[in-house]
Formats: C-alpha cells, sequence, structure tokens
C-alpha cells in the first residue's frame, strides 16, 4: 500500500530571514498629543521590540512562519529585554553587534480615538559607550569584534538561505543593508546555492543609498 501524501499541516513551516534595524520601543495610548510645555498621563502603555523588519518577523511568526531576524541587538539591559520580548514572539535572532551597546530607543504616542501616531526615535546613532567598555584597539574586552559578529551572523544567515522562502529587507539604514547583502552574497556564492527566495524591500522614505540596493533598470 503506497504511503499517502503529506498533509497540509505535516510540511515544515516557511522560514523568513527578515534583515534590518531592532529598536527598544515605549509605546505611549493618549486621548490627544501634550501641548507645548503641558504633562498628561498616558492611558495606556507598553514597551516592544520594534523596528520595521522586527515588526515584520513577529507578524510572521505570529501567522506560523518560522522567523530569522538579522539585526543589531547588542548588550545592556534594554536589549535583554529585546531579546526576550522576540523569544517569546518565536522569532530566532542572529546579533550583528553582540557586545556593543548599539540598540536605538523610539518613543510612541498612540491616539485613543484615531489611532494616528507620533513618534520620536534616536536611529541615528547608538547610545554611548559606557567608559572602559571598548579597548583601545575597538575590540570589546569581553567579545568578538564587530567585524567577526558580523561576519558570523551572516554565515549563520547564509546557510538558512537555501531554505528561505522570503527575505524582507529593511531600508532604513542601506549602507547597512547593503554590507549585510554583500556577506549574503558571499555566502550563497560559495555555497552554490542556486534558488532565490522571494525578497522585499521595506524601503519607507528614500534616503541616501537607497538607490544602491536596487536592481538595475533594464529599459
Amino acid at each position: 500500500m503506497s504511503a499517502h501524501p503529506p498533509s497540509p499541516t505535516d510540511r515544515p513551516p516557511p522560514l523568513g530571514l527578515f534583515i534590518g534595524l531592532t529598536t527598544f520601543d515605549t509605546v505611549y495610548q493618549v486621548r490627544r498629543p501634550p501641548d507645548a510645555d503641558e504633562k498628561i498621563v498616558a492611558e495606556q502603555f507598553m514597551t516592544a521590540a520594534g523596528g520595521p523588519a522586527t515588526g515584520a518577523a513577529v507578524t510572521f511568526a505570529h501567522l506560523g512562519g518560522r522567523a530569522v531576524l538579522v539585526s543589531a541587538i547588542g548588550t545592556g539591559p534594554l536589549a535583554q529585554a529585546v531579546r526576550a520580548d522576540l523569544a517569546a514572539a518565536g522569532v530566532t535572532t542572529l546579533d550583528l553587534r553582540p557586545d556593543a551597546a548599539t540598540l536605538p530607543i523610539s518613543a510612541i504616542m498612540v491616539s485613543a480615538s484615531t489611532g494616528q501616531r507620533a513618534v520620536v526615535s534616536a536611529h541615528g546613532q547608538p547610545p554611548p559607550t559606557p567608559p572602559g567598555r571598548t579597548a583601545p584597539d575597538g575590540t570589546p574586552p569581553d567579545g568578538m569584534p564587530p567585524e567577526a559578529a558580523m561576519a558570523r551572523a551572516c554565515a549563520e544567515a547564509g546557510a538558512l538561505l537555501p531554505r528561505a522562502s522570503v527575505v524582507l529587507l529593511d531600508g532604513h539604514q542601506p549602507a547597512a543593508a547593503l554590507e549585510i547583502l554583500t556577506a549574503l552574497a558571499a555566502v550563497r556564492s560559495r555555497s552554490g546555492i542556486g534558488r532565490r527566495p522571494l525578497v522585499i524591500l521595506d524601503a519607507g522614505s528614500w534616503k541616501p543609498g537607497t538607490d544602491r540596493l536596487l536592481p538595475p533598470s533594464t529599459s
């Protein structure tokens, strides 16, 4: 007797790679934004892992996929909270900067009546490194050099590419995204991967370097 074909429930969940920014979000639900020199009390408050690629990874995992986030999360209490939040959501993280304080913070106010939001972010620069945290040669005293950490994370992500159904690229930081893509392409070339996953670019607003993430025009 021939074996029955596998049912849809027997299939492994689709794998998605999500590459981009992670933030520590503080979210306040308010009746209205405060005026100048005014203090208001939030109706609700929460903290969560944020960022375009991170939010997409959480959604993908919530819908039943296997989400792997390639991002700089780093060290410190806020990074620990973000890592725990992502683990609880079912997202696997590959940290590009595990030994540095790199996590940006966002303050978000959301209208309870309209859902409109106001955001203050600090994405341009990471938090300052505490004195004594970094050795004179730039190598963290208790970890690996940043280049080695990125290379290891990209190698792990590259090993997943043959099974990935989708790759989402956050265009918030084009230079960093291009560096990661270049590293992944090198892993792909060495491993001889033939099948290409669906690649989605979440470009957001146009930034210097965004054009380098887009394929050349064929016209």
